[in-house]
C-alpha cells in the first residue's frame, strides 16, 4: 500500500509537467506582435462518442493582416460544440513579427484549456496522494500502538 501515494506523487509530478510545457507552448513566447484578426469560416468536424451517437465540431478560421501586408489564415486551434466563435466575429491574434504565420488566436480558455485540465489532474492526484499517505501513516501508527 506504500506504492500508492507513491505513484500518485508521480502521476502529480508528471501532469504537473504537462501542464508547465502547455502554458509554456502557449503563453506566446516571442509573440510580442498583436493583430485584431477575423473568423472568416468553420470547418466542420465529427465526433463519435462510445454511444453512437456522432455529434458535429466546429473548428474556427483566423485570417490577419500580417506586418508586410499578407493575409494570413491560421488552422484551427481546436474545434468545440457548439461553435466558440461566429463567422466576423473579431479575436486578438498574437504573433512573432519574424513569423507571423506562427501565430495564435483566442481567449484565455481557448489558449489554455489543455494546461488547466492536466493542472486540474495534477491537483486531484496530489491531493489523493497527500490523503492516502496520511491514512498509511495514521494505521502504521495504530498497528505500534497495538503492539505489545
Amino acid at each position: 500500500m506504500i506504492w500508492i501515494p507513491r505513484i500518485c506523487f508521480a502521476m502529480a509530478a508528471l501532469f504537473a509537467g504537462i501542464t508547465g510545457l502547455a502554458i509554456w507552448l502557449n503563453a506566446g513566447l516571442g509573440l510580442e506582435g498583436r493583430t485584431m484578426g477575423k473568423v472568416v469560416r468553420l470547418e466542420t468536424s465529427f465526433s463519435n462518442s462510445s454511444g453512437g451517437s456522432r455529434s458535429t465540431l466546429y473548428c474556427p478560421i483566423v485570417a490577419f493582416a500580417a506586418p508586410d501586408g499578407r493575409q494570413i489564415e491560421l488552422p484551427p486551434g481546436f474545434c468545440s460544440s457548439p461553435a466558440a466563435y461566429d463567422v466576423g466575429e473579431a479575436v486578438e491574434v498574437r504573433f512573432d513579427p519574424a513569423r507571423p504565420e506562427d501565430a495564435v488566436f483566442g481567449g484565455f480558455i481557448a489558449r489554455y484549456l489543455i494546461a488547466l485540465v492536466f493542472a486540474l489532474f495534477a491537483l486531484l492526484l496530489l491531493a489523493g496522494g497527500v490523503i492516502a499517505r496520511v491514512l498509511i501513516a495514521r494505521d502504521a501508527a495504530r498497528a505500534s500502538l497495538r503492539k505489545p
